[in-house]
This record gives structure tokens, C-alpha cells and sequence, in this order.
């Protein structure tokens, strides 16, 4: 009886382990970013994922620093050959790219690094006021 539950138990373990391993190609990607170059205007995205599209919504300050406020673009895209390609227009399209080293992305010559979405929510509602 023991070694049954044991074998259950162990089971068990197992297969909550190996499903937490779970690291489907792109999930890097989502999550909260923020620019890490202040000499630009803010800017901050979220990236969210259903199935093999991703959605990206910026947002970035727009006007001076008292009448201004941020403005949000939505776009979507799709993971090819590990970069994730945003289509911006038609003929613009924007590549992110993840660097694993430093859990930043890069689109183009910014880097981006990841941020909370208490962070995220807390520059947002800058302008809410």
C-alpha cells in the first residue's frame, strides 16, 4: 500500500515537473518592457500572446511634458526564425529580437529591458489624472 502511494506521489512530482519545463518558442517575448534609453521619449510596451500571434501595444509620449500624454499603437505578429516580426504598415515591418543574456529585446538600435506590470500600469496612468 505504501508503494503504491509512493509511486502515485512520485508520479505526481514528475509530471508537474516536467509540465513547469514547458518553454514554448516565443513566451521570452511576453511580458512588459520598458526603454532603457531616457535621452527618448518614454516608451513602454506590452507584448501578449494567443496562440502563434503575438500582440504588441506601445505606447509612447506624445506632446510637452505638462499638456502631454501617452499614445497607445497596436500591432500584431508572428515568430519567424526565433525574431519576433511586427507588421507596423504594410511595408514596415519592426523585428524584435530577445537577448537571453540580459532578458532585454532589441528593435532595431533600442533596447528595451522587462518591467512589471505595476510599473507598466504605474507610467500609464501618468496622464489619467
Amino acid at each position: 500500500m505504501k508503494r503504491r502511494h509512493f509511486l502515485i506521489a512520485a508520479t505526481a512530482v514528475t509530471a508537474m515537473t516536467l509540465g513547469g519545463c514547458k518553454n514554448d518558442a516565443g513566451d521570452q517575448y511576453v511580458g512588459y518592457w520598458e526603454l532603457i534609453d531616457k535621452n527618448f521619449p518614454h516608451i513602454i510596451f506590452q507584448i501578449t500572446r494567443d496562440g502563434d500571434t503575438f500582440l504588441v501595444e506601445e505606447s509612447y509620449w506624445r506632446g510637452g511634458l505638462q499638456s502631454g500624454k501617452y499614445v497607445s499603437l497596436r500591432f500584431a505578429g508572428k515568430l519567424q526564425d526565433g525574431e519576433l516580426k511586427v507588421n507596423r504598415t504594410a511595408s514596415v515591418i519592426w523585428t524584435y529580437t530577445y537577448l537571453k543574456d540580459t532578458d532585454h529585446i532589441l528593435k532595431g538600435d533600442e533596447e528595451y529591458k522587462r518591467t512589471t506590470a505595476k510599473s507598466y500600469a504605474d507610467v500609464l496612468s501618468r496622464t489619467k489624472q
